[in-house]
């Protein structure tokens, strides 16, 4: 999701506003619908569409609200304790290279002259 942001903001998009817009269009509304019918069709041969309409729950998916609250509860004291450090360099990272994205993408008078 990151390098997407990054990708676009990187791009100039001055340049390429007048450059095929229904070409554009066209590809990402296909992309789109050919990316949808591949879900729906992996949803349909993994079977989870029938067993839905059957009513069939696994026992792994009932809903147990406690499972799901001590599990998150471990995780997040997990990630708070032992991998804190990991967490704020990875976040840090994050950071610093956002502003550099931000940084270069800037346009600089001083070379468009």
């Amino acid at each position: 999701m990151v390098l997407f942001l990054f990708i676009i903001m990187l791009l100039d998009t001055e340049d390429a506003q007048g450059a095929y817009p229904w070409k554009t269009a066209a590809l990402g509304l296909a992309t789109f619908f050919l990316l949808a019918a591949g879900v729906l069709w992996l949803f349909h041969w993994s079977g989870a569409v029938s067993a839905v309409k059957a009513g069939a729950t696994p026992p792994e998916l009932s809903a147990n609200p406690a499972e799901f609250v001590t599990a998150a509860k471990a995780f997040g004291r997990l990630l708070y304790t032992k991998y804190l450090l990991p967490l704020e360099i990875a976040g840090f990272l994050l950071l610093v290279a956002l502003v550099g994205v931000v940084s270069l993408s800037k346009d600089n008078p001083e070379t468009k002259a």
